[in-house]
């Protein structure tokens, strides 16, 4: 029973799979962060798949045997993330999993609270755009608007100020023009929210 899975069995063959994190060459479990990191998204963003071929081939990796260890790895630190499950839990699931708990702890614990950090933002950005609009960027320009139809020599600045947001699995931008004492106002709410 895994405290990762809420106390369910593990799935048929994880074990396995994460035991054969301990038979990739020793250079490639050095390294094995830099491609286990990424893969840790939901999903897994497209450049990931070069990357692994990449990593095969610099560290002397079967494709197919990294594949396995890459999906136990995520599953299980994926799934501890969203029980927020303490270092000393997931230990104990490694544990239950393997009689190499200790040379898979070493490898896997260094990064566990980063790695779960990470997953837990994520966690959080989707639920909020699962029920709402969530704001994603800002980017922004000065304009100084000379003349229009309804008067000439409009001197002035205006920032066009362009949010990002997604709702679900739809991404939408709009562009505001927003005058300076309105940038006044939002700096003084930025600064009471962020002290």
């Amino acid at each position: 029973m895994l405290q990762a899975l809420g106390g369910a069995p593990a799935p048929p063959g994880l074990a396995g799979d994460l035991a054969a994190l301990l038979t990739l060459p020793e250079h490639a479990r050095e390294h094995l962060w830099e491609i286990l990191g990424p893969s840790l998204a939901d999903p897994v963003p497209a450049p990931v798949e070069s990357e692994v071929e990449r990593f095969c081939v610099t560290y002397d990796v079967d494709r197919e045997q990294l594949g396995y260890t890459l999906r136990a790895c995520r599953f299980l630190i994926r799934e501890a993330a969203s029980l927020d499950l303490s270092r000393a839990a997931f230990m104990a699931d490694l544990e239950a999993l393997s009689e190499e708990a200790e040379a898979i702890g070493a490898l896997l614990m260094p990064r566990f609270e980063s790695a779960k950090a990470f997953v837990r933002r994520e966690m959080l950005r989707n639920t909020l755009a699962d029920h709402g609009k969530l704001l994603e960027s800002i980017s922004w320009r000065i304009d100084h608007p000379a003349s229009s139809s309804r008067g000439k020599r409009l001197a002035g600045r205006v920032v066009s100020l362009t949010v990002g947001y997604r709702e679900g699995d739809r991404r939408e931008r709009v562009t505001l023009q927003v005058l300076p004492e309105t940038l006044v106002e939002l700096k003084k709410i930025c600064d009471q929210l962020l002290s």
